[in-house]
């Protein structure tokens, strides 16, 4: 009888000590998550189902930020109209930047500098997509926006990550053949209420503790993502493009790529032209300009700003994306490329219309 009392006695401090420490962590800024809806063939963005999303960064909340989510369900701070004939941003979560106001990411500070020409910006940042999401993503802005131009922005892994199922809800090519798949999503009814819980999210987000990977490697059904031989990195690069140009409107002409680099060498004083055999974004770059696409290359503007004051270009150690200076350094550097692209397809336009 004793010990039956002991039990409850423990059981129920467990659960007071959890509803204290969710009602404190639900008056602090945890990370929400974005919580995505359904994908599908028919549906083929992962996009928010809320209408704020609040983000911070490690254990101590840093960087805290609450960002509106518009009408198309993308993190920006004004809805989105059909047929606006925007300039579309597309990339993951270096685009979304959840960690930045809106107006310091790369897409709104674009915004801001095109305002006088009337030009919309519209961002569609999807975390952990890769290039082969990003298809998905300009798919979703032909059909619903028929954009003017389209601005892409690579990361590290973004042409040998196309080869994985790495995020469910996305295009992918399949490292047999390199055809294009999807992979749809839907949301983990058990993730679904486990997100509503601020300590749980805490816990996941912050601290990095998953309980599902945990209970996985105590059960042995771990998922296992790997490409089983080393990718052709030129015939991926030219695939993907193929691919891009099947399912969207980007072509080379109102198209640009926006290339990431290595940060790290450049603050150990060692930046590397991105020219090695074995570097996947400069094989990209080198197939996308053969076959007349623009690109930027970010190494030599982040490693001339950092020359000049020494101060870093993201968040690190604690977080690897691009703080708001880089965002302003490449904004700054594309704005009039965006002008002569929009003058370019102005011309072209009526060229067409007279004949």
């Amino acid at each position: 009888m004793k010990i039956t009392r002991l039990m409850m006695l423990i059981g129920l401090g467990c659960v007071s000590t959890i509803l204290v420490l969710e009602l404190f962590f639900r008056l602090l800024p945890v990370t929400t998550g974005f919580r995505f809806q359904a994908t599908s063939q028919s549906e083929l963005v992962l996009r928010a189902t809320l209408p704020v999303v609040k983000h911070s960064l490690d254990w101590k909340f840093h960087k805290a930020q609450t960002r509106k989510v518009n009408n198309y369900g993308f993190s920006d701070d004004v809805d989105y109209a059909p047929n606006a004939h925007p300039v579309v941003a597309i990339g993951d979560s270096y685009v979304q930047s959840l960690m930045l106001p809106y107006c310091e990411t790369l897409p709104g500070q674009l915004g801001t500098l095109l305002q006088k020409k009337n030009l919309p910006v519209y961002s569609l940042g999807v975390p952990g997509y890769s290039l082969a999401g990003y298809i998905g993503s300009a798919e979703f802005a032909s059909k619903n926006f028929q954009p003017q131009l389209f601005l892409f922005l690579l990361t590290k892994e973004d042409i040998t990550d196309s080869l994985l199922t790495k995020t469910a809800g996305s295009y992918f090519l399949d490292s047999q053949d390199l055809s294009l798949k999807f992979d749809p999503a839907k949301p983990n009814p058990v993730n679904q209420v486990l997100i509503k819980s601020a300590l749980m999210r805490y816990l996941n987000l912050h601290l990095q503790f998953n309980p599902t990977s945990l209970i996985s490697q105590f059960t042995g059904r771990q998922k296992t993502n790997t490409v089983t031989k080393s990718p052709d990195l030129t015939q991926v690069s030219n695939r993907l493009l193929d691919y891009l140009e099947q399912k969207s409107t980007a072509r080379s002409y109102n198209t640009i790529f926006i290339i990431d680099t290595d940060r790290d060498k450049i603050y150990q004083n060692q930046p590397q032209p991105q020219t090695a055999p074995d570097n996947q974004l400069s094989v990209f770059a080198q197939i996308a300009q053969s076959r007349g696409y623009r690109t930027i290359d970010t190494l030599p503007l982040f490693s001339s700003q950092y020359q000049q004051n020494r101060r870093r270009l993201d968040f690190k150690p604690i977080d690897m994306h691009w703080n708001s200076t880089a965002h302003q350094i490449v904004a700054k550097e594309i704005y009039p490329v965006i002008k002569t692209k929009l003058s370019e397809i102005a011309s072209r336009s009526s060229e067409d219309n007279i004949r």
